[in-house]
């Protein structure tokens, strides 16, 4: 087994939270289907468990009632990894104690750091491209669009940033 990076620990620990409070409290899910749609989890299992989220058995389900049917459906080893004291700890807003607008929050910034690390990865593989093909046009005109992107997204993120530092870093991002 190769080691994995911190960058890549970091990542998997905010799918962990995410999906922790998606179980947690269900209703996340319908706030943000439409970017969570975009984002690529880093193992098969919480990919399997993000795509449940999103089926018509799990929608429209308490908390209670969506962790019934995930244990019955196959994905207590994938529960097993999320719903867990570290996890807790690392977010205390993904417990289902906790109140709706700080899981909302929660969601949104760890959804934020998701797309911002994935744009960086896709930055990265585009810069690389365009080095080894600089006469391919559509390739430099896809990394000069997916530049822009990572700019306008990193401005975001600082601008969340500032607005509420303390609970950004429930999310590890200190």
């Amino acid at each position: 087994e190769t080691a994995r990076s911190p960058a890549m620990d970091m990542a998997d620990k905010r799918w962990r939270i995410l999906l922790a409070a998606m179980v947690n409290h269900p209703g996340a899910v319908d706030d943000f289907s439409e970017r969570l749609a975009l984002l690529n989890p880093p193992n098969a299992g919480l990919d399997r468990l993000l795509a449940e989220l999103h089926t018509p058995r799990s929608h429209g389900l308490d908390s209670g009632g969506l962790h019934s049917h995930l244990m019955d459906n196959g994905f207590r080893e994938v529960l097993d990894t999320i719903l867990t004291p570290d996890v807790y700890k690392l977010a205390y807003d993904v417990q289902p104690s906790a109140e709706p607008e700080a899981v909302r929050r929660l969601c949104l910034h760890t959804i934020e750091k998701l797309e911002a690390e994935q744009l960086e990865a896709e930055y990265f593989a585009l810069r690389e491209a365009v080095r080894e093909a600089p006469e391919d046009e559509a390739l430099a005109l896809r990394f000069v669009q997916i530049a822009e992107s990572r700019n306008r997204h990193r401005e975001q993120l600082h601008r969340l940033d500032d607005m509420d530092d303390a609970s950004w870093q429930l999310t590890g991002t200190e």
